[in-house]
């Protein structure tokens, strides 16, 4: 225990960059998350930060090519990169949409189903575009996937000591929060009830497209610090959490917010203080630290898990003692006099 608080003590600006820079984009992702959960459509945000990485280098050739054929300006690609990058995964992303509803139509088939066939289609396209061209991008297939938190704070704003991930995830999640703001009568409406959503004349097919292209754009602002695996974990391990400790959406909101906040947070402290004080204690002197993304998805993965036992909205713990007591309190009524419990 004291090589741990040794360990922590050595906190320092760095770490509280990586920490915040993580935190915003897990809170990013956990608003389009929980309305995905809610809807029962978490695998589309699986497919999403999938078919992100083709649309990513999609839109990153066609202005490389652009460039060199005199079609656009040098260095157009270096001035509105995120722009672009973000225009690309916002495409591949209502494609995915589109092509896994026609497929699942035309096909017969399930959703989900279809959903996963487009989305490890498009991602196998997207790895063989990436190493097919890989002088041309220069995109690392494992930063995409596992990100680099504890580096990506060291990509600084000009003139500041801003991080420009955490601006990035910054903005994409006041552009969550604004659009919850706007259209939350829309939003609840239609995530627990899309038909009755349809029949006070809710557009829900365009309000799910909406939530595809802001959900492409958030990915594409988490690729640049903790990558697709941990946004996808943000995507979903907060908001199914958050289902178990509250039922009113606001509240279920904050708490997927906070849960994210908190799981990025313990994450990068857990990340170089816990590995080495237990591998070492086994023997493995030279394990220094851990990953924070991984950290990340542990520590939210252990959030769903305490949430799942211990959660006061449908908690296994919790439903199972409701029902261990339910006899007792309707045993000591008097006959005829309802129970309140």
């Amino acid at each position: 225990m004291p090589d741990f608080f040794a360990r922590l003590a050595t906190w320092d600006h760095l770490d509280t960059w990586t920490a915040a820079t993580a935190a915003i984009a897990a809170a990013a992702c956990a608003v389009p998350g929980l309305f995905l959960v809610l809807r029962r459509q978490s695998l589309l945000g699986d497919a999403l930060s999938h078919t992100a990485l083709p649309g990513v280098v999609g839109a990153y050739l066609v202005t490389t090519f652009a460039e060199r054929g005199g079609l656009l300006p040098e260095g157009t690609f270096a001035g509105t990169r995120h722009i672009l990058l973000a225009v690309g995964a916002v495409i591949a992303g209502l494609a995915t949409a589109w092509t896994s509803e026609a497929l699942a139509k035309l096909g017969r088939i399930d959703r989900n189903a279809a959903l996963a066939v487009v989305f490890t289609t498009a991602f196998a396209a997207g790895l063989l575009l990436l190493r097919w061209q890989a002088d041309a991008v220069h995109i690392d297939p494992d930063h995409v996937l596992f990100g680099e938190v504890e580096l990506s704070v060291l990509d600084t704003i000009p003139g500041t000591a801003i991080p420009r991930p955490l601006a990035l995830a910054g903005v994409a999640l006041v552009i969550n929060l604004a659009f919850v703001a706007i259209c939350f009568k829309e939003l609840r409406v239609a995530s627990f009830d899309p038909d009755f959503a349809e029949a006070i004349g809710i557009n829900t097919g365009r309000l799910h497209l909406v939530q595809v292209a802001l959900t492409a754009v958030t990915l594409v602002a988490a690729f640049e610090s903790v990558g697709s695996i941990l946004a996808i974990a943000m995507l979903v391990l907060p908001a199914a959490a958050a289902r178990f400790l509250s039922h009113r959406l606001v509240e279920t909101l904050c708490w997927s917010i906070g849960l994210a906040l908190l799981a990025a947070m313990i994450g990068h402290a857990l990340s170089f203080t816990v590995p080495a004080v237990l591998f070492g204690a086994l023997g493995f002197e030279n394990v220094e630290d851990a990953g924070t993304a991984g950290t990340m998805a542990a520590v939210g993965g252990a959030f769903f898990l305490a949430a799942l036992l211990f959660g006061p909205e449908g908690g296994l713990l919790m439903t199972q003692g409701r029902r261990a007591r339910r006899p007792e309190i309707e045993s000591s009524q008097p006959l005829g006099v309802p129970s309140r419990a």
